[in-house]
């Protein structure tokens, strides 16, 4: 009886793994995650920069940097960035990665802030 459970477990394990393989392939991707928290915090995650020089940059409309930050040599990225001393308005959040670049619309109003989806 133990042979037939262990022979179930292990024939839908192997029929549940291209799925997961196709799901998960971000081979040569970089990963960018970046999330609003309370008090006007950004939250940004980089992955699978696999050494890539990769540059992350915080402008207003008018070109006026507030944050920049030149990443070499790592695979990864965190950052907090408190963006509460910002006059309300729409600032540009860039990732520059290798020849890639994505931007993200950041808005800044008086009871938080609302990010657009990211464009590259």
């Amino acid at each position: 009886m133990k042979k037939i459970f262990f022979l179930a477990a292990l024939l839908l394990g192997f029929t549940a793994m291209p799925a997961l393989a196709s799901e998960g392939n971000t081979e040569g991707k970089v990963l960018v995650k970046v999330t609003a928290n309370e008090g006007k915090v950004l939250k940004i995650n980089l992955a699978n920069l696999q050494k890539v020089k990769t540059v992350v940059r915080l402008k207003d409309l008018k070109g006026n940097s507030f944050f920049s930050k030149v990443i070499r040599n790592h695979n990864g990225f965190r950052s907090f960035l408190d963006l509460n001393q910002l006059p309300k308005g729409r600032y540009i959040l860039s990732v520059n990665h290798g020849d890639k670049l994505m931007s993200q619309v950041v808005v800044i109003g008086e009871e938080g802030m609302q990010l657009s989806a990211f464009s590259s």
